[in-house]
């Protein structure tokens, strides 16, 4: 029987675990802090509980479209700080539950290699060490911060610490317009806090598709109220009188009670992988196509491997990783394909190509585009706001990105992910049938009146 440590129980590292001992491994997963990583406890779940909050609020500005009257809305942070810290709890629950069922030991500690057969754990009450024939690192990433002066400031948050205050604020200034600064932007002006968003590029949400992102920048400031002060650069912060001063490129002082950082994430070495000799590129562990480091039988997967940082490219890699450590085959992942799904207000799913990547790499592109206020179910919801943008190949009609921005457009993006991995064309959609009234049908809509 194969000995695998896996180190790091966030998205990639319990997948991988489990995974590897379903193949027949004995597993030992090796988890310094909460089960289920950022994803769980300080990312995905809880930020969407918060999104969801808004959503339900915002429906009593659509309801009179309906005939419906609500009393005024009223939040109730502590009660949603509530519920979103319960639901935490009960999924990493479910975690530990399903690596138990799976025959994963888990230990709870802090792993670091000693040499490329053993690790040290290191934890409250004692330190161990454990042998293996095989080692995957999913050691997550942590975030960015500000590299100026003032920018380790006490109160300055993170995205942990905004989901750890049980507090809202009542102004905040987000450092940082990619996915996690604009999300919060949408959730946070939602509950009535003033949020004023800087950004060092001149547009937010970098490597979006140009359309969708000029769409979500007037929905923002225009419907949301939020101020957009791109192309800045903060240049220090200071704290006076119970406010944080942000001196901005421009001269401008930016005065706010709360201050939130989120100008991206780093791979986070705390296995002591690279120290112990396995090659970097970029300050990025080096893999082969197997998602095999260096070191022969230590793999990297998630953020730990580098962009992008998705709980679902690290599921997928937590798999392959542990076939191929297990099992000795030699299974590959392909991230062109790997889908970006954004909760903004309406959200954004994006897979495959941008119109400029698609041109860059020398195809000669069609652009096909469809207005979701034309759609049966955008109507019926009186969400009409938003589109679908596809790429194709001009000659062959090939998919080649699927760009959406409306209402329920991660979950439209199911549907793209399978068009655009599996390489289906534009005459492929003349055998397709999608129910009605759906938003799903955006895409054949999009194919089929263009």
């Amino acid at each position: 029987m194969k000995r695998v440590v896996v180190i790091g129980g966030g998205p990639g590292g319990y997948t991988a675990a489990i995974k590897a001992a379903k193949l027949g491994a004995q597993v030992n997963l090796v988890e310094a802090g909460e089960i289920g990583g950022v994803c769980t406890n300080w990312g995905c779940i809880p930020t969407k509980i918060y999104k969801n909050a808004a959503n339900i609020m915002e429906i009593q500005k659509l309801a009179l479209s309906f005939g419906v009257e609500y009393n005024v809305p009223h939040l109730d942070f502590l009660h949603l700080f509530s519920f979103k810290r319960k639901v935490v709890q009960q999924f990493q629950m479910g975690i530990k539950n399903l690596l138990k069922d799976a025959g994963v030991n888990l230990i709870e500690g802090k792993g670091r290699f000693i040499n490329e057969r053993k690790i040290e754990i290191i934890s409250e009450n004692e330190t161990l060490e454990l042998e293996a024939d095989g080692f995957i690192v999913a050691t997550g990433s942590y975030p960015k911060t500000l590299p100026v002066p003032g920018g380790d400031l006490d109160g300055i948050w993170t995205n942990k610490e905004i989901l750890e205050t049980s507090e809202l604020p009542s102004e905040i200034a987000i450092i940082g317009g990619g996915v996690v600064g604009i999300e919060f932007a949408f959730i946070l002006s939602v509950f009535g806090v003033d949020v004023t968003v800087v950004e060092l590029l001149p547009y937010i949400l970098p490597g979006m598709e140009k359309e969708v992102v000029e769409f979500v920048e007037n929905t923002l400031q225009r419907k949301f109220g939020v101020k957009l002060l791109l192309g800045q650069t903060v240049e220090s912060i200071n704290f006076k009188d119970n406010k944080f001063i942000l001196a901005l490129v421009s001269g401008e002082k930016l005065k706010t009670d709360n201050v939130l950082v989120a100008i991206g994430r780093e791979p986070a070495d705390t296995s002591g992988l690279l120290t112990l000799g396995a090659q970097a590129e970029r300050k990025l562990v080096k893999r082969n196509r197997y998602l095999e480091t260096s070191i022969p039988n230590i793999y990297a997967i998630g953020d730990f491997a580098g962009e992008p940082f998705l709980a679902h490219k690290a599921y997928l890699e937590g798999e392959i990783a542990a076939i191929n450590l297990v099992e000795g085959k030699r299974m590959t992942v392909n991230l062109d394909f790997i889908p970006k799904a954004i909760f903004t207000t309406p959200e954004i799913g994006s897979v495959g190509l941008s119109e400029n990547e698609a041109k860059d790499r020398g195809y000669e592109v069609r652009i096909m585009r469809y207005n979701l206020a034309m759609l049966g179910r955008a109507a019926i919801d009186a969400k009409r706001e938003g589109f679908v943008k596809i790429i194709t190949e001009e000659k062959t009609g090939k998919l080649l990105g699927i760009h959406i921005v409306g209402h329920n457009a991660t979950e439209i993006l199911a549907a793209a992910t399978i068009a655009v991995a599996k390489g289906l064309t534009v005459r492929d959609f003349e055998n397709f049938v999608f129910a009605h009234p759906t938003m799903s049908e955006a895409i054949r809509e999009t194919i089929f009146l263009n």
